[in-house]
């Protein structure tokens, strides 16, 4: 379903085997949260998304989510700089000024599976860009998110 929906935009894109079960349950258990289902319906039918035009990875890995969000959520430098991490489940980003893109999460630890956050680390905001993954990918591969 998940690449179906992206070649539709574009072409530009190669699709990475699917993720593990393992790989996800590691993930989950890792930042202590259950993936929200649409991203890992997607992991599961390809865990990352590889534009050859950007030469940059669109969605990360099962794996380099968990890592890139353990990374800002133990950072103590960053602590400091910036509100909770906690808060946010980071899946991508476009490569530039640091900004990346998220899931919210709330207080009670429950990953929303709607609104797609994007951070601006400058400024440390975080708007709503997109209502849905399914939103947010079809807008960001036609090139109709502006940043």
């Amino acid at each position: 379903m998940w690449i179906e929906i992206i070649r539709e935009v574009t072409a530009s894109c190669q699709f990475q085997p699917p993720a593990t079960s393992s790989e996800l349950a590691d993930v989950e258990q890792a930042l202590n949260l259950r993936l929200p289902s649409s991203l890992r319906t997607l992991l599961e039918e390809t865990n990352g998304i590889y534009n050859t035009d950007t030469q940059y990875y669109e969605v990360w890995s099962a794996g380099e989510i968990g890592y890139r969000n353990q990374g800002l959520r133990d950072d103590s430098q960053l602590a400091e700089m910036y509100m909770s991490f906690e808060s946010l489940l980071f899946f991508a980003s476009p490569g530039v000024d640091g900004i990346q893109f998220a899931f919210p999460i709330t207080a009670s630890g429950t990953v929303r599976d709607k609104n797609i956050i994007v951070w601006y680390p400058i400024e440390d905001s975080r708007p709503v860009i997109a209502m849905s993954l399914k939103d947010f990918l079809i807008r960001w591969f036609k090139g109709d998110l502006v940043l």
